[in-house]
């Protein structure tokens, strides 16, 4: 219930970790490569709030590292409104008010990006096959499994948890492989592959 003090806790959690994370949102780059990750800035149920600094902060961070050829990632807890079909599986577990302003960021510096964008969301906990898809030029959406409670084990053990998924990134081509860590097991069907850089890039579940 003491927002502030959780805000806190975080920032000092960023830092033991060895990120500058003065606020709830903050940029990261590893090898050329940009991550730009959202936070709420009010306490709310299970949506969140992102307020108009965050926004002009995100366009800024996207105007740039859209121009230089590689993936961007934008991480954020919650997914979209009408993506990764969280209006079926839990409406009240979107992003909220925020996500039509959202989207449309995202599918904007999509149609400039030379690379593509990435949204990675979680908080729906469970694996499904609309985890992956895309929307519009260069924008996709992956919404993570939950890494204990993945819908195979009773509530609360670890037996079938450790869902995920291994990210690499290489150039011209960007795959996400879903894997329970614990026991090592890949998942087949949520292997995807984005392809970029020539004509008919496109994304390629397999």
């Amino acid at each position: 219930p003491d927002f502030p003090q959780a805000c806190r806790l975080f920032q000092d959690f960023c830092g033991q970790c060895g990120l500058q994370a003065r606020r709830n949102y903050f940029a990261v780059r590893k090898k050329a490569h940009t991550f730009l990750v959202l936070g709420t800035e009010r306490l709310l149920q299970n949506e969140a709030y992102l307020s108009d600094a965050q926004f002009e902060w995100l366009e800024k961070e996207l105007g740039r590292a859209c121009t230089g050829g590689k993936p961007v990632f934008v991480v954020c807890h919650q997914p979209l409104h009408g993506r990764n079909q969280v209006d079926q599986r839990w409406p009240e577990g979107a992003l909220g008010a925020e996500s039509q302003r959202l989207d449309a960021l995202l599918l904007r510096y999509g149609q400039k990006a030379r690379a593509p964008i990435i949204y990675i969301s979680g908080h729906l906990h469970k694996r499904s096959p609309a985890a992956f898809e895309q929307a519009g030029q260069n924008v996709y959406y992956l919404n993570l499994p939950g890494l204990l409670d993945c819908g195979c084990a009773p509530r609360g053990t670890m037996r079938a948890g450790g869902e995920g998924f291994v990210l690499a990134a290489e150039n011209g081509k960007v795959t996400l492989q879903g894997i329970n860590f614990i026991t090592g097991k890949r998942h087949p069907e949520q292997h995807y592959e984005i392809l970029y850089g020539a004509p008919g890039d496109e994304a390629m579940p397999k």
